[in-house]
């Protein structure tokens, strides 16, 4: 019986660790295409702070990000930060850098190394999760032998 839930917990560490490195494949690509689409840059403003809820109750984990307003040929956008915070008073009245795309301005971001952070821990966890996973499973045929 230990010798199935061996099985049993390798596989779900297994899937696990897939859907991590699927997930964090999926985000790499798209951020790599937006970084490659926006070659050019402009100076963005903190212009606003978007609230966001992440737990089933909207009174659960509030979290607040930067808006930043920036001026591409005399028109007017913005762009989300991804660095968020928990409380709106920490989020400073600073310029940032905003690079957008020339042929579609209102495609853009801010803050690439916070991206490559997610990128980096989802893809840690996802190398972790499948390594215990096939210490698991080797376990498991070899009591099984």
């Amino acid at each position: 019986m230990e010798h199935i839930v061996l099985l049993i917990l390798g596989g779900i560490l297994l899937l696990l660790g897939g859907a991590f490195i699927g997930i964090i494949t999926i985000i790499k690509r798209y951020t790599e295409s937006l970084y490659a689409r926006c070659t050019s840059s402009t100076e963005g403003i903190v212009d606003g702070v978007w609230e966001h809820y992440s737990g089933p109750d909207r009174n659960d984990m509030r979290s607040y990000y930067p808006i930043y307003k920036y001026i591409v040929n005399g028109n007017e956008y913005r762009c989300r930060g991804v660095k968020g915070t928990y409380s709106p008073n920490k989020i400073k009245n600073e310029n940032k850098i905003v690079y957008y795309n020339p042929n579609n301005p209102s495609e853009s971001y801010v803050d690439r190394s916070a991206t490559d952070g997610i990128i980096k821990l989802f893809k840690i966890l996802g190398i972790a999760f499948l390594s215990v996973s096939i210490v698991l499973i080797v376990l498991h045929f070899i009591f099984n032998i």
